[in-house]
């Protein structure tokens, strides 16, 4: 378990420069990288705050998914290892953790949309709509009481952005439930 927290902890860390170097190829600036405790746990952050100021929605794209698509990389250089090595060899197992950290949690946590990572960063940005959470969250529970309750909803939303609210929504209601 300790292997695997260093292993965790390392990657954690070369996720968080994957963002911050693609902000900087990207002409953007990073004032700050540092740790915080989120539950006693360290938690890596890298402010990339410059990325919402370039002029392309690929420039901001290409930053909030840097993260995990270099965790990407390192877990297929791991499996390549693993697949590699005997069974007996430390690096095995290493690798085999390597690329567990790297590919499951990055895709069922990292790129969950439905989670305040980079998965919902960048589908909020993709679909150009900031606030996407909180507006769906407040879009959804108003939907709901016009159609179970008959309460009139009052919110004014774009047409264009009815349905993208309405489906994320819901379906964080449902990952949350």
């Amino acid at each position: 378990f300790v292997v695997l927290w260093i292993v965790i902890i390392g990657i954690i860390t070369i996720h968080e420069l994957g963002h911050g170097l693609t902000c900087k190829y990207h002409g953007g600036e990073v004032h700050e990288m540092g740790i915080l405790l989120l539950f006693f746990q360290p938690c890596f952050y890298c402010n990339v705050t410059d990325a919402w100021i370039f002029p392309t929605r690929g420039s901001r794209l290409w930053v909030t998914m840097a993260g995990g698509y270099i965790e990407y990389f390192i877990g297929s250089l791991a499996g390549i290892c693993w697949l590699v090595t005997q069974e007996t060899f430390f690096l095995h197992n290493l690798s085999f953790q390597v690329m567990l950290v790297c590919s499951l949690s990055t895709l069922v946590f990292n790129y969950n949309p439905l989670i305040k990572l980079d998965g919902y960063y960048a589908l909020s940005d993709f679909l150009e709509i900031p606030n996407l959470k909180q507006d769906s969250a407040q879009f959804a529970k108003k939907w709901l009481q016009e159609k179970i309750f008959g309460v009139k909803n009052d919110m004014e939303v774009p047409p264009e952005r009815l349905r993208p609210l309405l489906i994320y929504g819901l379906m964080a209601l449902v990952y949350i439930t």
